[in-house]
C-alpha cells in the first residue's frame, strides 16, 4: 500500500483538502508512514493549528492582529444579526488506512504510548481497519470577540488575549512532541522483530485456500487406500 503523490517534491504537491498540501510539520511523518510501513498508508491529516493565529513573535493588541477593535464598553449580543468570533487550537488529527487488524493494533499501540489518548479504529467491511489518531485533550477553545455589522470587536482584556495565545504556543509545542513520539514509537513497533513478517491479505486468502485443497486431497487419498485394503480383506 502506498500513496505516490506522498512522494512528491513540496512545490508540486497537491490534494483534495481544503489547504491543498500537507502540513508542513508533519510532512516528514507522512511520508515515512507512506513510504516505510508496508500495510499502512494515510488517508487524511492535520498538523495541528491555533486558529486566528496570525504570528508567533511578541504582540501587544492581539485585537488588531485578529482583526478586531478594542471595546471598553458591554457589546450587547443580537443572535439574529451578530456572529461570534473564537479562537481555537487544534491538536494533529491523522487518518490510516491500515491492511489488517495487526496493523492497526500496532499503529494504535505507539499512538496510545505517545499521548495520543483517543485514537481509536474503525474495521470497514474489507477488514481493513482506519486509525483515527488524536488527542482531544490539547484542543480548547475561548471566546473572544463578536462581529456585528461588519464590525468585529473584542470582548476580552489584553491581558485574558495575551495568555490565550501562550496557551496556545504551549499546546503547539506539546502537539510537537507527542508528534515526534509517534513517529518515534511507529519506527519502534514495525520494527522488523516486532512485526514479523507482513502478507498481503488476497495472497493470504490464496496461500490458505490452495492449503486446504492440498489437505483435502491428502484426506480423500487417504479414504481411498483404507478402503482398497478392506476390499482385499474380504476377498
Amino acid at each position: 500500500m502506498a500513496v505516490p503523490s506522498a512522494t512528491v517534491p513540496e512545490v508540486d504537491y497537491t490534494d483534495a483538502s481544503p489547504k491543498g498540501s500537507i502540513d508542513a510539520g508533519i510532512r516528514d511523518l507522512i511520508d515515512g508512514i507512506n513510504d516505510k510501513y508496508d500495510g499502512l498508508v494515510t488517508t487524511s491529516s492535520c498538523g495541528g493549528r491555533p486558529i486566528g493565529w496570525q504570528a508567533q513573535h511578541i504582540v501587544h493588541d492581539w485585537a488588531t492582529v485578529f482583526g478586531m477593535q478594542s471595546s471598553e464598553q458591554a457589546v450587547a449580543y443580537e443572535p439574529s444579526c451578530s456572529r461570534l468570533i473564537h479562537f481555537k487550537f487544534e491538536p494533529m488529527i491523522l487518518h490510516i488506512l491500515t491492511a489488517s487488524c495487526a496493523h492497526a493494533q500496532l499503529v494504535l499501540q505507539a499512538a496510545l504510548a505517545a499521548g495520543f489518548r483517543e485514537s481509536g479504529a474503525v474495521l470497514g467491511s474489507e477488514a481493513t481497519p482506519v486509525v483515527g489518531i488524536r488527542s482531544m485533550g490539547l484542543f480548547f477553545q475561548s471566546l473572544i470577540g463578536v462581529e456585528q455589522e461588519g464590525e468585529r470587536v473584542c470582548i476580552v482584556s489584553s491581558p485574558y488575549l495575551n495568555m490565550v495565545m501562550k496557551l496556545a504556543n504551549d499546546r503547539f509545542v506539546e502537539n510537537a512532541r507527542r508528534i515526534a513520539r509517534f513517529q518515534e514509537g511507529l519506527r519502534k513497533v514495525f520494527s522488523t522483530k516486532a512485526r514479523g513478517k507482513w502478507e498481503d491479505p488476497e495472497l493470504r486468502r490464496t496461500r490458505k485456500r490452495e492449503a486446504g485443497l492440498k489437505k483435502k486431497a491428502e484426506l480423500r487419498g487417504e479414504n481411498q487406500t483404507v478402503c482398497t485394503d478392506t476390499t482385499k480383506l474380504e476377498n
